[in-house]
């Protein structure tokens, strides 16, 4: 009767474990089937390991972005346990770590292009889209009040 019960108890739990989630219901109907003095409880995480599904870029601020301003692109991933990244500009590797951020404290015309992440962890990897980043030059904002001087100075 007891390997009955401990066949019944490990059939359960594979069942669980191949679902997305396990709630508190399928923890009692463990309980219930196991209810011998020889059940011993087991404590089961019902958070599945998963490689990354989805992978995405954002840049932070939003809008118009101006040289000489602070930008930072951040990589949002589902991966549990967490990713790694890899950071690429149009091919070129950019920084391998555990920081889903890459940050610009003084963003440059230099740095114009596209913008994309690796996450990874050990079950699986994703590449994201590509982020184009467009960065105006400074005398380009302000190109009203050079007209104006340039009136002033040909008069």
């Amino acid at each position: 009767m007891l390997k009955r019960q401990i066949y019944i108890l490990f059939a359960l739990i594979l069942t669980l474990l191949f679902r997305e989630s396990c709630s508190s219901q399928d923890l009692i109907q463990i309980s219930r089937c196991c209810n011998t003095p020889q059940f011993i409880k087991i404590n089961i995480d019902t958070s599945l390991a998963d490689g990354p599904k989805s992978s995405t870029v954002s840049v932070s601020p939003s809008g118009e972005i101006v040289e000489g301003s602070s930008v930072t692109l951040t990589c949002s991933t589902d991966a549990n346990p967490a990713a790694n990244y890899t950071w690429y500009k149009e091919n070129q590797t950019l920084h391998q770590g555990p920081e889903d951020i890459y940050h610009f404290t003084s963003i440059s015309s230099e740095d114009r292009g596209s913008y994309y992440c690796k996450s990874e962890n050990q079950y699986k990897q994703i590449t994201s889209s590509a982020l184009l980043l467009d960065v105006q030059c400074k005398w380009k904002t302000s190109a009203s009040h050079l007209d104006t001087d340039l009136m002033v100075v040909g008069m």
